[in-house]
């Protein structure tokens, strides 16, 4: 039996609804009515709600007292049980066994991944609202704050023994690392040894900000990250992240895989020097004349896909081997590296450039005609012919001329020629899964706002978020694997958060009374091989 909630005009009704199999099919029984949602509580029909099951039940009937106590979540079971598969309460409790803490810092480290995963707020909300879970034990205050101290103090450890455990359960074998770097603003001016004005991702110059770079691996489970102050550049983190795949990690032979953001020579530099190997979008519109003869010459381009119905070709490649990167380093010295590029021609990649033009060539007539100001609102402003810096006169046909020769072109550089160029297009092609990382943090996972200012509560507030990323990133692989498709995080965490129960009181028994959850719950649950709470089954507390 369950909780059916029944929506009618501007109210909701509560059903006791009984399931059974018909045929193979699961159908469903209304036992009883039980009334008005927000008018059950202290309302004189409990008794006879109360009366009616215990009559159900086969309980002689007698005067009851049935009172809801309240309402309790438990979705956070999923998460529980990737928690103790990766052993994390083993992994927190030895590497903070020198910060001579008397409380479990496991407990408070789960509940709080728990929340972010679930209810991302701030960590005093988190837990002023911890009695909304089912099941989970107290956790005080101050053991939150101090349990953010030492995540930041043990991070290096917790991320090392998280990669052991990966590579245990998984098998894992990491020669392709996914590299990017984003930026996170604080509502603040103030600065310190970690939050610094920089190059904002996010468009905020104006407030303080720290840079976060990440690793994941070729699934897009998360290997390592680090934080840098605000105001370092992209070329200093990368060196940063390079040394300490190969000190922390001991992988000897990896693939960096990055957009154009990092293709700068210096940054390539640091990677073979570092012995390491990479793969990077590359600017085309950039190179010399010579590449761009070569680019647009027909010749020795591989057709791979062709329209069957119209012979139109569909994707072509070719490779200009022996490209020369020149850079010069911090002292001013004149470098040389040679790589490789696939140039990639496609015409789905063509019509969505043209599309692109067109949009912001309308754009951009329209400033002209309204005689707005001229801005550089998505790209529109490239498109306007001016004199000085403001007149506009007219639009630039040769712009567009220029850039509608490159309708459907993409670069890719490479450093090993040895690798096949099918798999460099296809771990290019994975690249979203470190932009998709990013926007999880960002967004559902709710890293911000931020709620600290001090450098250790804000390590230890992104250590956190990266144990909470881990454990949702494996569920949707499991997902995945069990023919779950088609999710978001956010439809997941809608999901978790619709299993609920309601804590009622009969007589002298506490029981939980389950309400009814929507079909992806039932799914996820399944996939997890995990059950719903038993319905009127009695609480632990």
């Amino acid at each position: 039996m369950f909780i059916k909630k029944t929506r009618s005009k501007n109210y909701t009704y509560l059903q006791l609804v009984k399931s059974y199999r018909d045929s193979g099919k699961v159908k469903h029984e209304v036992i009883a009515n039980l009334g008005r949602f927000d008018n059950l509580s202290g309302n004189p029909e409990l008794i006879k709600m109360g009366k009616r099951l215990l009559e159900l039940a086969g309980q002689p009937k007698e005067e009851v007292v049935l009172e809801e106590l309240e309402r309790l979540y438990y979705g956070h079971i999923v998460y529980k049980k990737l928690w103790d598969k990766f052993r994390l309460s083993e992994i927190l409790h030895r590497v903070s066994r020198n910060n001579k803490i008397t409380f479990d810092i496991a407990q408070v480290v789960m509940y709080l991944a728990i929340s972010q995963l679930l209810k991302p707020n701030s960590k005093y909300s988190s837990w002023r609202e911890q009695g909304r879970y089912l099941d989970l034990p107290p956790v005080d205050l101050q053991h939150i704050y101090r349990s953010l101290d030492v995540l930041a103090q043990r991070k290096e450890l917790i991320e090392k023994e998280l990669f052991n455990q990966h590579r245990n359960l998984f098998n894992l074998k990491v020669d392709v690392v996914f590299y990017d770097v984003t930026t996170f603003h604080f509502e603040s001016t103030d600065e310190d040894i970690l939050r610094a004005f920089g190059f904002s991702k996010a468009g905020k110059f104006n407030e303080v900000q720290v840079v976060m770079g990440m690793m994941v691996d070729q699934h897009g489970r998360p290997i390592g990250y680090e934080l840098f102050e605000g105001n370092l550049f992209e070329g200093k983190t990368m060196l940063k992240a390079i040394e300490i795949l190969k000190e922390k990690y001991e992988i000897k032979k990896v693939i960096i895989v990055a957009d154009k953001g990092l293709n700068r020579g210096v940054n390539l530099g640091i990677i073979k020097e570092a012995g390491y190997d990479y793969i990077v979008s590359s600017k085309l519109k950039s190179q010399t004349k010579n590449i761009k003869k070569e680019i647009f010459n027909p010749q020795d381009y591989k057709i791979t896909q062709v329209d069957k119905k119209t012979g139109e070709v569909l994707f072509q490649y070719k490779i200009i081997k022996d490209h020369i990167v020149n850079y010069q380093d911090e002292n001013n010295k004149e470098h040389q590296i040679k790589d490789n590029i696939i140039v990639t021609w496609s015409a789905k990649r063509a019509n969505a450039d043209i599309k692109k033009r067109l949009r912001l060539i309308q754009k951009a007539t329209d400033m002209i005609k309204n005689n707005k100001a001229i801005s550089n609102k998505k790209g529109a402003k490239k498109y306007i012919k001016t004199q000085g810096k403001e007149k506009s006169i007219g639009i630039d046909e040769e712009r567009i001329k220029n850039d509608s020769i490159w309708d459907g072109y993409y670069g890719i550089q490479f450093s090993d020629p040895n690798i096949s160029h099918e798999v460099i297009l296809e771990n290019y092609k994975l690249l979203w899964r470190i932009e998709e990382s990013f926007r999880i943090l960002k967004s559902t996972m709710e890293v911000r706002p931020i709620f600290h200012w001090t450098p250790q509560r804000i390590r230890g507030h992104f250590v956190l978020c990266f144990i909470a990323f881990l454990l949702e990133r494996n569920l949707e692989l499991i997902l995945h694997k069990k023919k779950v498709e088609n999710l978001s995080v956010e439809k997941i965490k809608e999901a978790l958060n619709t299993l609920q129960v309601s804590k009622i009181k009969l007589n002298d028994q506490i029981l939980l009374l389950k309400g009814k959850h929507n079909a992806l719950a039932s799914d996820i649950l399944k996939a997890m091989n995990l059950k719903p709470v038993k319905n009127l089954s009695p609480a632990k507390n």
